[in-house]
């Protein structure tokens, strides 16, 4: 996604006002991992969601090395959806791309 944008643009508001109208469901049952964060620091993020749903952390979570043959054909039915995520041998901790200065801009206006 290029440009700015506000937090109205995404749907996250709309988003957790629908799940809170399912029953049964609390904020304390939502864990809503912002993709810019989990990109910024996997194991982090990670371990925290593992931390929520007492689950013990393991290293194949962020570094699942190749992606078998028959997984790989079946996923590239969808071609131009899954190229980047079939090559993939895991989820590298990248640096912020600016991304906070964009929503900071954009929040003012939602």
């Amino acid at each position: 996604m290029t440009g700015t944008y506000s937090k109205a643009d995404i749907g996250m508001r709309i988003l957790i006002e629908h799940l809170l109208t399912l029953p049964n469901i609390t904020p304390e049952d939502m864990c809503i991992i912002d993709a810019d964060d989990l990109l910024g620091d996997p194991e982090k993020v990670l371990g925290y969601l593992c931390d929520m749903l007492d689950e013990g952390f393991r290293e194949e979570m962020v570094n699942w090395g190749e992606i078998p043959e028959e997984l790989k054909k079946q996923l590239g039915k969808w071609k131009g959806f899954h190229e980047d995520a079939l090559e993939a041998k895991g989820i590298r901790k990248r640096e912020r791309n600016g991304i906070r200065e964009v929503w900071k801009r954009g929040s003012a206006s939602g």
